[in-house]
């Protein structure tokens, strides 16, 4: 379970879907599915007390997962990139941007999806990833490499 944020505070709002998204965990714990919260730092960690919490980083945790869940977030094109496929919960009410919906498997807006949605997880394909992600290596050395051409 990848989290978002579940209430505002100064350095940002929260996102919709925290119930959907908490009904899921309740669907795959059900099914048997092993439940590993990758809590977002603005998180309310009460509300996930009954799973277990990872004690690592969501993408360290996500990497030892066969498939995540959760509101599609940054954290989305870094957990395709260590392997691991990731599926969409999507509210009505939250707007994603097209590059994080473009790396999950699939997406869903109802609980009842869950399960299925988590057998069927695959990642994206090689240029949708390269494109969400970027290069990978050496991305400091660009960086510092454009900036010091704009500061001439």
């Amino acid at each position: 379970m990848l989290t978002s944020v579940t209430h505002p505070d100064g350095t940002g709002s929260a996102a919709p879907g925290t119930e959907l998204l908490l009904a899921s965990a309740e669907k795959l714990a059900a099914a048997g599915k092993r439940i590993l919260v990758g809590l977002h730092p603005r998180e309310n960690r009460a509300l996930w007390d009954r799973y277990e919490i990872s004690d690592v980083p969501s993408v360290q945790a996500a990497a030892r997962a066969e498939a995540a869940i959760g509101i599609p977030g940054t954290v989305f094109p870094l957990v395709t990139a260590v392997g691991t496929p990731v599926v969409g919960v999507t509210d009505p009410a939250l707007t994603v941007p097209d590059y994080l919906l473009s790396v999950c498997s699939s997406t869903i807006s109802d609980a009842a999806q869950a399960v299925a949605a988590i057998d069927s997880a695959q990642l994206p394909d090689a240029q949708t990833l390269a494109d969400a992600v970027g290069p990978v290596g050496g991305s400091a050395r660009r960086l510092l490499d454009a900036w010091s051409r704009f500061a001439r």
